[in-house]
């Protein structure tokens, strides 16, 4: 693995460990139901598909969960 490559899994690992901890504050049931209305609602607007890529939301449901449920 050249130091480039290890460089990027470290801002990776820490970008992760960061977005969980801010995460960590919402009970990870009203945080799934609120993220599943943006969800729902971003299949009608392309703006909001541009503003939260579904791949964004969802991982942010399992860093909001990861350990709790």
């Amino acid at each position: 693995m050249t130091s480039i490559e290890i460089k990027y899994k470290l801002q990776a690992l820490k970008f992760q460990e960061e977005l969980e901890r801010r995460l960590k504050r919402y009970n990870p049931h009203d945080y799934a139901y609120f993220v599943a209305q943006i969800i729902e609602k971003s299949f009608d607007s392309l703006d909001l598909q541009r503003r939260f890529p579904l791949h964004f939301l969802l991982h942010s449901i399992e860093a909001n969960c990861y350990g709790e449920c």
